[in-house]
């Protein structure tokens, strides 16, 4: 049970009720309540389907530039959702920088599709780019496929970066597609 205090702790800081900085999120009292970012009206919902949500990254001090990352064990498939304000920037240009960011980090990265596809149960147009490489996934380095998902909704870019082992593609594809396609948006 000590293993968890430091999580514990570390989610009342990002969304404890009566916390002296509450943060940009608001949520219970426990990981297992969902977080609710407060300028977006994002929910993140500690269970989605198999994912399980994993604490949230802030980028900016404001907490208007962060992601939150999901995971499920069986199928094997990680899901991070960035939402971050979109600026002057259009969707395509940004797309780009996104693509090329995957190609710095991984090298060996190949492209296997690109194209036009529909997020949330709103059916957001966004676009996507499928890519294989090598990464550690889990334990083990392995080859992987990987989409990048983004939609401009408002003034925010929502991206999706979604990694499965190559190998799991099968069971991995389906619950990764399903999970862009359901997750809910404000």
């Amino acid at each position: 049970m000590p293993r968890f205090l430091p999580i514990l702790l570390a989610a009342s800081l990002l969304a404890g009720p009566g916390s002296a900085h509450a943060g940009p999120f608001t949520g219970g009292p426990t990981i297992n309540d969902p977080l609710v970012h407060r300028s977006t009206r994002f929910t993140f919902p500690a269970r989605f389907g198999t994912f399980q949500r994993a604490l949230p990254q802030q980028y900016d001090k404001d907490g208007e530039d962060f992601s939150i990352a999901y995971d499920s064990l069986l199928p094997p498939v990680s899901v991070t959702v960035f939402v971050y304000p979109a600026a002057d920037r259009r969707l395509e240009d940004e797309f780009a920088r996104r693509q090329g960011e995957i190609t710095i980090l991984h090298p060996d990265a190949h492209l296997l599709s690109r194209g036009a596809a529909e997020l949330s149960p709103g059916k957001v147009a966004a676009l996507r780019a499928s890519y294989r490489y090598r990464a550690v996934f889990g334990e083990d380095e392995q080859a992987v496929l990987s989409d990048l998902l983004i939609a401009r909704r408002g003034d925010r870019f929502v991206a999706y970066r979604i990694v499965y082992p190559a190998s799991a593609k099968s069971i991995a594809a389906p619950a990764a597609a399903k999970f862009a396609q359901t997750f809910p948006w404000p």
